[in-house]
């Protein structure tokens, strides 16, 4: 989940802001909501091989330039730290719930502290970065799991 310097800095910028250099289009993202259809250009950045949606007035994330993101489960100090990303305020603002969590030997799932929402970033990317540094940051002053 890491994006180059030239991704980092449009994520979450107006659609309108040109693509950087390395970005190559590789078609159109067509789906449905409840407003009716909505467009993207996907793009694939050949430095970082992240894909960078360019959504349209009708887009899920209208009129942003928003980095494709997975955010992984990372372990720290014997636990997981894992995020969930969501939306606010009609996709102008982005928030990512962390969880802290260690697997039992009996297979349950333990959750040591209660979960943090961090919220108020430009794109999800932002959001889940964040998220996961502080979630790791936690983990690692936790007792050893």
């Amino acid at each position: 989940m890491n994006l180059c310097n030239a991704c980092e800095i449009l994520d979450g910028m107006p659609s309108s802001t040109k693509p950087h250099p390395d970005l190559h289009k590789e078609g159109i993202f067509q789906g449905v909501l409840a407003n009716g259809s909505h467009n993207a250009v996907v793009y694939r950045c050949g430095t970082c091989r992240t894909a960078m949606r360019q959504y349209s007035e009708r887009g899920e994330i209208p009129n942003k330039w928003i980095a494709s993101v997975d955010p992984q489960p990372v372990m720290a100090n014997g636990y997981e730290v894992s995020v969930e990303i969501d939306a606010f305020d009609n996709a102008d603002s982005f928030g990512a719930l962390c969880k802290i969590s260690h697997l039992e030997k009996d297979g349950q799932r333990r959750y040591p502290v209660p979960s943090q929402l961090y919220r108020g970033y430009k794109s999800p990317y932002a959001a889940a970065k964040d998220a996961l540094a502080m979630g790791v940051a936690h983990a690692k002053g936790l007792p050893p799991g």
